[in-house]
């Protein structure tokens, strides 16, 4: 598949959060299918700025969940993800979090391949499709449209279900199709002057980027995503390497227009009123009558298949859609490649107590032979002693959300207005400064050199402040130099060494200098990152190491980018944070329960 994502002015609008997320199998699981989600939330407070990532790892985790039987269909275990969805939001509501009711617009897809009955692959794939909120979702064939997405609205209208999520689509796409979504306003601009009609014809990156500079003008106020899929010919001989590619922002004198080709993505849309502005328009845009004849006809097969295979509430009703079974079969590109290095059972060097795996600890920060942790929103940190094997429990008085060290000092921030420190003798201190206005949101905190930095993942800044003190103002600064050619939008981790490294939510390794972009790292990995957690670097040490539970492996790469060592064990799928000594021999891993020691071998 070809995957083109276009983001426009992303940051127009402050209480509008919109994002992309794709999900591949597991390697040992490559029938299961690639799940794709677009999801906005409008009218949204600042608090709610992650909702989107937290329902999108809930589906995530209960599709894939290795534990479930085998034996379930693709449609059966995205019932249950559905429904795990539904239970996700309830909680929600329940803790007073209505901030997204009527504002919540959520577009997943399903493209799972079809296997025949003697274990081979067929061309093209089953796509099951679901969403929630006014999303469109619109295909293309032989120069045709239809607008896929109605056929589970108007069902959802029918059958009274208070679910979030309702009812579920399926279909068969096969090569040339298009599938296409747009949020609101991003479609109610193509929408006009049969703009959409000219978008469908598009296959090469080339043509797009022609067409929206031709229309630089009229673009230059929209605000959204576009997505744009083709099936490509079936070639069941080659395989595809798995690579995300990120192009250049387009110079159309917009503030951002961002292009991105995905091996695999797929695109969604929110948006309200387009049946009544188009309905008067040519549903469909005829090129020849040659093709209007075969535009109808593949067409209409499709709506049929559509109309069959329309799946009732996830929550309460039998999947309708017939599957053949499916033969578990890795392909080259699913495989662990040669340069991994599988551990088995990692040395485990220390095991949380039963009362505090229940706290569902999620951040560790090592001192000397110390492990802290703690669970951000919490006011508790635990530390552990794995020489003396000593633990203890503190309540700093405040809920803190992020922590790092220095030194022998630790120091974490809580909202919204305080740096707690606690030094090796368990001394707890509490620096106020003054607080930022409620659109900046730190989601990132580190230390270098005597300063402590900052990210905001949604505005793309940094900031940097002096390390605390009983007779030191608490003062911050931006960092980030208002002319740089990139800043770090859609942080996910961030880590310094002089230079400042950033892994984005598109799984990007970003470097910066002195407030500047530098570069991107170009990255030859096998399998291509599809979702890292974590980067860590250190002045004393030339290496990146980057995690990801997703494919259960923790990889070493050269400040270029340059693949030194990957590590694969099952545990890693488990694991929430590490940490490296000063000299890189040991690395820890903690799952929540346990701390695990491996040692590399640069």
């Amino acid at each position: 598949m070809k995957i083109f994502e276009f983001q426009f002015n992303p940051k127009a609008k402050k209480d509008r959060f919109f994002r992309v997320f794709s999900f591949n199998p597991p390697p040992e699981m490559p029938e299961r299918g690639s799940i794709y989600i677009v999801g906005e939330l409008t009218n949204a407070l600042p608090i709610n700025s992650t909702l989107l990532d937290r329902l999108a790892a809930v589906l995530q985790q209960e599709y894939y969940e290795s534990e479930r039987a085998t034996k379930q269909s693709a449609s059966q275990r995205l019932k249950s993800a559905l429904k795990k969805a539904n239970g996700f939001l309830a909680e929600e509501s329940k803790k007073g979090n209505v901030d997204w009711l009527g504002n919540l617009h959520f577009l997943l897809l399903l493209f799972v391949p079809v296997v025949r009955e003697d274990g081979s692959i067929a061309p093209g794939y089953t796509l099951y499709f679901a969403k929630v909120g006014d999303v469109k979702l619109w295909m293309a064939r032989s120069g045709s449209l239809v607008d896929a997405g109605k056929s589970i609205e108007t069902a959802k209208k029918d059958d009274g279900s208070s679910k979030v999520f309702g009812n579920v689509g399926s279909g068969k796409v096969v090569a040339q199709d298009r599938i296409i979504a747009f949020t609101q306003e991003t479609f109610n601009h193509f929408s006009k002057e049969n703009f959409l009609q000219t978008l469908v014809q598009l296959k090469e990156e080339k043509q797009f980027t022609s067409l929206f500079k031709s229309k630089a003008k009229e673009m230059s106020s929209v605000s959204g995503i576009l997505l744009f899929v083709l099936i490509e010919d079936w070639q069941p001989d080659k395989v595809k390497k798995e690579n995300k590619q990120s192009l250049p922002i387009l110079n159309l004198k917009l503030p951002s227009i961002l292009l991105k080709v995905p091996q695999f993505s797929l695109a969604s849309t929110s948006f309200q009123g387009w049946w009544q502005k188009v309905k008067k328009k040519p549903v469909f845009f005829i090129v020849s009558e040659g093709k209007k004849r075969v535009g109808l006809f593949t067409l209409l097969l499709f709506v049929l298949f559509l109309g069959v295979a329309i799946i009732g509430d996830p929550t309460d009703q039998t999947i309708y859609t017939q599957e053949v079974s499916r033969q578990k079969e890795m392909d080259e590109r699913l495989q662990i490649p040669p340069t991994m290095t599988e551990i088995a059972e990692p040395e485990v060097v220390a095991e949380l107590h039963t009362s505090l795996v229940e706290e569902n600890l999620q951040r560790m920060i090592k001192v000397g032979s110390r492990f802290y942790f703690f669970q951000p929103g919490a006011q508790n940190i635990s530390f552990l002693d794995i020489v003396t094997n000593t633990s203890e429990t503190l309540n700093v008085g405040k809920k803190i959300r992020l922590g790092t060290s220095f030194e022998n000092s630790l120091f974490f921030f809580a909202e919204p207005d305080t740096i707690v420190s606690i030094d090796q003798q368990n001394t707890v201190l509490q620096h106020t400064f003054v607080p930022f206005s409620a659109d900046v949101q730190f989601e990132g905190m580190e230390q270098f050199e005597g300063s402590l930095y900052f990210f905001d993942s949604r505005a793309g800044e940094i900031f940097k402040s002096g390390i605390p003190s009983t007779t030191k103002q608490v003062t911050f600064e931006r960092w980030v130099n208002p002319l740089s050619p990139k800043k770090p939008l859609n942080a996910r981790s961030m880590s310094i060494d002089g230079n400042i490294w950033i892994l984005t939510s598109t799984n990007e390794i970003q470097k910066y200098f002195r407030g500047q972009y530098v570069e991107s790292l170009d990255l030859a990995l096998l399998p291509a990152f599809q979702n890292a957690t974590l980067l860590k670097a250190s002045l004393e040490l030339p290496y990146l190491y980057i995690l990801e539970p997703f494919h259960k492996r923790l990889v070493i790469l050269d400040k270029s980018g340059g693949l030194i060592e990957q590590y694969y064990s099952e545990v890693f799928a488990r694991v929430r944070d590490f940490t490296i000594s000063a000299n890189g021999q040991t690395i820890h891993l903690f799952d929540g329960e346990k701390i695990y020691l491996i040692s590399p071998s640069y």
